[in-house]
């Protein structure tokens, strides 16, 4: 999981391979919903607030091309060996 600067999303990797060519990533998309009446199982109520905090996971399977050069464009490096921020 990488949190980077910049973004609000947390990014997940998931390679599918083990030289790192291609694989998942999924953007973890939170957001603040007024009305607690429709939570769903993802969703936590905040005491201060009452507001229902959501997750939404965005998930992206990537070609060999594809994974490297979306992971390099959002500023994680990957090698045959390692996926590092």
């Amino acid at each position: 999981e990488f949190s980077l600067p910049g973004r609000q999303d947390c990014v997940l990797v998931i390679p599918l391979d083990e030289m790192n060519q291609t694989g998942i990533i999924t953007y973890v998309k939170i957001e603040n919903n007024v009305d607690s009446a429709k939570q769903k199982e993802s969703e936590t109520e905040t005491a201060e607030t009452g507001m229902a905090i959501s997750k939404k996971y965005v998930h992206t399977l990537n070609t060999p091309s594809g994974f490297r050069r979306k992971l390099e464009a959002i500023g994680i490096t990957v090698t045959d060996t390692n996926i590092f921020q």
